[in-house]
């Protein structure tokens, strides 16, 4: 979970929330994430996700930095988007999983944004619309879940949003943050016990993760000011502003910011040519052939930096 620096909206418009799942499918595709469930709320995002083969930390890192900087730049903005620390638990699988997913996907009917389940099988800002059959999300592990609901797709589909129906009726029955857009929906209700504050879990379990220390949840700065400040950085040194970064103009100061930029980003930060190719505007082969030019650029620099110092010293 991340919500936006001081309750701020995180998302202004549609397309932002297209680039952030652009984002989401790229670095998961690269992080190895498998994504059970998500939603895109004004202010903050939900994400019950498996890492496979990198640690959340780096993939949380990747996505939240990588949007926020784009973020910024579409909408003339510095700074951090999102709380310096995201929110992160570690979930018992067999006890807690489809209750998840279903308080995921009915954020926005808890919000107001969404009126039914009719409504909700077309909105395309949560997984359910993936699980309804209406969407397609490449990270998203849509059969993994429709598989606890029954063995066709169709029977599963279907218990499923059986499964959502019959809490969208409880909820109206108790008024409980039904169409009160005011209503913040971003921490758990309050019957599911969180163990030692970020396990959600049976007694037993929770003792198994305590004692596999290097698999509690790493709730460091998730929005890393590196990339920022690596724009900041080289506009510096080119006497450039950030905004002629985005420029269709030909100048080769320009031109040399946007080669060093690519070079730092994929080299320092472990940015990938889709990401920056995404940031810059540029296709993903520019950002190769950018890059290689981006090293010599530093590289004579550095050369140059060491002379000065040889002479001067």
């Amino acid at each position: 979970m991340a919500r936006g620096i001081e309750k701020r909206d995180i998302f202004l418009d549609n397309k932002d929330r297209n680039i952030f799942l652009k984002r989401f499918s790229i670095v998961g595709t690269e992080c190895g994430i498998d994504c059970l469930a998500w939603s895109l709320m004004p202010n903050h995002i939900h994400l019950l996700i498996r890492p496979t083969a990198s640690k959340l930390a780096t993939f949380m890192q990747r996505l939240l930095t990588s949007y926020a900087v784009t973020f910024n730049l579409r909408h003339d903005r510095v700074g951090h988007l999102f709380q310096n620390r995201y929110k992160s638990i570690i979930c018992q699988e067999e006890s807690y999983l489809l209750q998840l997913v279903r308080y995921i996907h009915l954020n926005p009917v808890k919000l107001g944004l969404v009126e039914d389940i009719e409504m909700l099988d077309r909105y395309p800002w949560t997984g359910h619309s993936v699980l309804a059959g209406t969407r397609t999300f490449p990270v998203q592990r849509a059969e993994e879940v429709l598989e606890y609901f029954g063995r066709s797709v169709f029977l599963a589909r279907r218990r499923y949003r059986e499964f959502l129906v019959h809490e969208i009726k409880r909820l109206r029955s108790g008024a409980e943050g039904i169409n009160n857009a005011e209503t913040e929906t971003y921490d758990y209700p309050p019957e599911w016990e969180l163990r030692e504050g970020r396990i959600l879990g049976s007694e037993a379990f929770a003792q198994t993760i305590k004692g596999k220390n290097s698999t509690l949840p790493d709730n460091t700065d998730s929005e890393s000011a590196s990339m920022d400040e690596l724009l900041i950085r080289v506009c510096r040194q080119f006497r450039i502003r950030k905004d002629d970064l985005m420029s269709s103009r030909r100048d080769r100061r320009l031109s040399d910011a946007r080669a060093v930029i690519c070079f730092l980003a994929t080299r320092e930060l472990g940015y990938s040519g889709a990401e920056v190719s995404g940031l810059l505007e540029i296709s993903q082969a520019a950002v190769s052939l950018a890059s290689k030019r981006g090293q010599a650029i530093v590289e004579t620099r550095q050369s140059d930096s060491a002379a000065m110092s040889v002479q001067t010293t």
